[in-house]
């Protein structure tokens, strides 16, 4: 198959030996490394599974791979089968996932985007696999910051994608992020294998569609020196405030952070601001950073104002005390009751993790402590007001109940005395999906 596309370098192929240090610059990797890779059935993700098959196989380690179809084509499942029958010629374990919706009236796109990555990350979970790879490589990054340049984003994202993202459970690795799409076309011809034409990849009701219509090679050259540029800045800013965080910020397991107020009012405004949005993302769970005009209002205020109080802002009720500042979850933005389904693990707020050490033949469900819940809590236990934990945290903590009463909260210690719960102990961790530091941002 050809493919119409910019030509950013000589088309040679990408030999093993080069795809071998794009993998150790992402590393390190278990002696027999089990890696799944996301395989569309695209010239960039069926080379990317092949050339990551043949390196698994001199570390005797597996490869899985995985195809998400989205339904949005009705060519989907015939293609997704056809990708399976190529991967079967190379001995490549493979699994086809179905999305199966909600579709968005609007935003389909996105959503389906974070439907793919959210199922390949739960694969991954139920395989015990750290590490994924995907295909984006290096037009997908110039296409990235010329996209971005059209939003007015900063150095973050002009720096683009990085090659190494690291999230809760798994690593989302990109090997490809310095070669580019007609080396990962001439590879495959090499070898005579065909792949996927998806012609939404082209749709001119995307931004990257319409860009790839008439994109010139020298507009993605100068949008890579861009990212390499902004990547530098980024790295710099990111071990700035790397540091800033080991001195002023101490995390608490029932999912708040307190920044000391001496490091604040002595901070670079640059830095502040990014810990601040790194802070808030990782106690309200988001997988993006508030605004940043936001952010700035509150550096702003927070910088040498004894008189600073309180706030809210992108799910957080950021408080102000006399020698700290608390970066707490916003009971009024919390996530909806979930049910608590015994021994399996229970997702509440997308930040805490729950399970208990047996079945249950109670319908218990996981829910904030909230006002009503906390004074039944003290009313059953008076020596519970003693926490440590401020009130405004308490209040957003998980609890399980049981119709309307709150029979545990695991952080204040408190189990109410029935006899279903006898011999029922609760297990519960925060794990929120982005943290304050993470692996350096670069390319490979």
């Amino acid at each position: 198959m050809n493919e119409n596309c910019p030509v950013s370098s000589i088309s040679s192929l990408v030999s093993d030996e080069e795809f071998e240090k794009y993998m150790e610059s992402l590393g390190p990797f278990e002696s027999r490394p089990e890696i799944a890779v996301a395989v569309s059935g695209g010239s960039d993700s069926l080379c990317l599974a092949i050339l990551s098959n043949r390196w698994i196989k001199k570390r005797e380690g597996k490869l899985h791979a995985v195809t998400l179809d989205h339904k949005l084509r009705k060519e989907s499942k015939v293609e997704a089968r056809q990708v399976s029958d190529w991967l079967k010629c190379y001995n490549i374990t493979h699994k086809i996932i179905e999305w199966n919706g909600p579709y968005p009236r609007s935003g389909i796109q996105a959503a389906a985007r974070l439907a793919r990555y959210k199922l390949l990350e739960e694969f991954c979970r139920n395989k015990n696999i750290l590490h994924l790879l995907v295909g984006h490589h290096q037009n997908d990054q110039a296409e990235t910051v010329l996209i971005r340049q059209e939003s007015s984003s900063g150095p973050d994202g002009l720096a683009a994608m990085a090659a190494i993202y690291e999230k809760k459970d798994i690593r989302i690795l990109r090997p490809f992020l310095k070669v580019s799409k007609p080396r990962l076309v001439a590879t495959l011809n090499a070898l005579d294998q065909e792949w996927v034409d998806d012609p939404s990849n082209m749709n001119a009701e995307t931004a990257r569609g319409r860009l790839r219509a008439d994109v010139k090679e020298s507009t993605l050259d100068e949008a890579l020196v861009i990212a390499k540029n902004s990547a530098s800045i980024r790295i710099k800013s990111e071990i700035e405030t790397a540091r800033m965080a080991a001195r002023a910020l101490s995390f608490n397991s029932a999912a708040f952070i307190i920044i000391d107020r001496e490091q604040v009012d002595a901070a670079n405004a640059n830095t502040l601001e990014k810990l601040l949005s790194k802070t808030i993302m990782t106690v309200a769970a988001r997988y993006y950073p508030p605004r940043l005009r936001q952010i700035k209002s509150l550096a702003k205020n927070l910088i040498n104002n004894t008189q600073f109080r309180d706030c809210t802002l992108a799910g957080c009720h950021i408080l102000g005390q006399k020698r700290n500042i608390y970066i707490i979850r916003e009971l009024a933005r919390l996530g909806p009751d979930v049910i608590l389904r015994g021994k399996r693990e229970t997702l509440w707020d997308n930040r805490f993790i729950i399970s208990a050490n047996q079945d249950l033949t109670l319908g218990l469900r996981i829910a904030a402590v909230n006002k009503a819940g906390w004074a039944q809590v003290i009313g059953d236990d008076a020596n519970i007001k003693k926490t440590s934990i401020p009130f405004e945290a308490r209040l957003s903590l998980p609890s399980v109940w049981h119709g309307g009463s709150v029979v545990a909260v695991p952080h204040l210690g408190y189990k109410k005395k029935i006899k279903e719960l006898d011999k029922v102990n609760f297990s519960i961790r925060w794990a929120p999906p982005s943290a304050v530091a993470s692996a350096k941002f670069g390319s490979v």
